[in-house]
């Protein structure tokens, strides 16, 4: 089990990984503002990625119970070399070439957000807690203070940071390596998990990060937009996967039954419209001081809408919780592809009508999205529970 302080510095850790966010992206508005809409895309990018091998690894780790660094190492290998993550390599690539061959120069944004989580994953299950919250804020402030008091460009300052954290993750493995046996890793363990993965995480990203990617075809000025919006919500992100990492822990060593999913649903749902609506209104307070004049766009109503979406992001975490654990990724999988395809079908309309409610009608159309599939997929929980005889 964790301990409190453990606990504490996860927490800190998150903080203070939200604060970095949030600041790169108020200090690029200022200093750096051409590469905005670049480093969000990179950072959704990377996200994406993450997301790849933790639904096919990561996530299969943190409910299964055993931390050896072996059993890790070969999760993640099959993982990362799998023709799906490859394949989403390959679309980066492409989306490069034909939008901006200077997204490349981003390269170390993605690989230190990689490196990032991967490190975090494994130094928190063996409940090393302390030295993510040591090597991370030292990697943050170290950034931080390239691109603030020497003006060096975004994109070579995090260079710094991932250098830190493949340095973390080397020494780890030699550290842990001797402690552990050789072990095998029953091929049946991986028996569909990179198709439902990958199906899992492409049907996600299509309408969670999809909207941003489609913007930064259209508008640069849109893409920058809805970046420094979402910055805002940083607080919400932070405190979902801190969550979201201790319930799928949790969840393989105890049985996760319905009662616990109802628990954990409604204690999550009190947390996302708490922090979400607190959010909102800090939000539009500073945005014009933070990241300065926003035209004649309504931004009340968008930072609202964005918080519905926030609380609905949320939301949808227990539930994928609860699918992990009885090993049944269909029905989200089912959802998530339909809500993919409506996020689709809407991308010719925005690319030609063009204008400044491009944005509002986008994050709109996501918000019912979001909220249909979410109540589904609940559905077809209490379904499941009470064929099982759960109440």
């Amino acid at each position: 089990m964790h301990t409190k302080l453990g606990k504490a510095f996860t927490f800190s850790e998150q903080i203070a990984s939200s604060g970095f966010n949030f600041i790169v992206v108020i200090l690029l508005s200022k200093m750096q503002s051409g590469a905005v809409a670049s480093f969000g895309l990179v950072y959704s990018f990377a996200l994406v990625y993450v997301a790849l091998i933790k639904n096919g690894a990561l996530n299969a780790y943190l409910t299964n119970g055993n931390t050896s660094i072996r059993f890790y190492l070969s999760l993640l290998k099959r993982s990362i070399i799998n023709i799906y993550s490859n394949g989403f390599l390959i679309f980066l690539a492409l989306f490069g070439l034909l939008t901006n061959p200077e997204l490349g120069l981003f390269i170390p944004v993605f690989l230190f957000y990689i490196f990032i989580e991967i490190n975090r994953v494994y130094l928190f299950s063996i409940q090393k807690e302390f030295m993510v919250f040591g090597t991370n804020a030292f990697s943050y402030l170290l950034i931080f203070s390239l691109i603030y008091a020497f003006s060096i460009e975004v994109k070579s300052a995090f260079l710094f940071g991932v250098l830190i954290q493949i340095g973390v993750f080397v020494s780890v493995c030699l550290s842990r390596l001797k402690y552990c046996k050789e072990e095998s890793i029953e091929d049946e363990y991986f028996n569909g998990i990179g198709k439902d993965s990958f199906l899992l995480t492409a049907s996600y990203s299509a309408y969670a990060h999809g909207p941003l990617w489609i913007l930064y075809i259209i508008s640069d000025d849109l893409a920058k937009l809805l970046i420094q919006i979402r910055n805002l919500f940083q607080p919400v992100q932070m405190l979902s996967r801190v969550i979201d990492m201790y319930e799928k822990r949790r969840s393989g060593s105890t049985k996760y039954s319905y009662s616990v999913f109802q628990a954990n649903f409604k204690f999550q749902l009190y947390c996302a419209l708490l922090l979400s609506g607190a959010c909102a209104l800090i939000g539009y307070s500073v945005f014009e001081y933070a990241y300065g004049s926003y035209g004649d766009i309504n931004l009340p109503l968008l930072i609202s809408v964005y918080a519905i979406i926030c609380i609905l992001t949320f939301l949808s975490k227990p539930i994928e919780t609860y699918f992990y654990k009885i090993k049944d990724l269909k029905p989200i999988i089912k959802s998530r592809i339909i809500a993919s395809v409506l996020i689709i079908m809407t991308s010719p309309f925005l690319y030609f009508y063009q204008s400044d409610d491009s944005l509002i009608i986008l994050l709109l159309t996501l918000s019912v999205i979001w909220s249909v599939i979410l109540v589904r997929n609940y559905l077809v929980i209490m379904k499941l529970a009470h064929s099982q005889g759960e109440r």
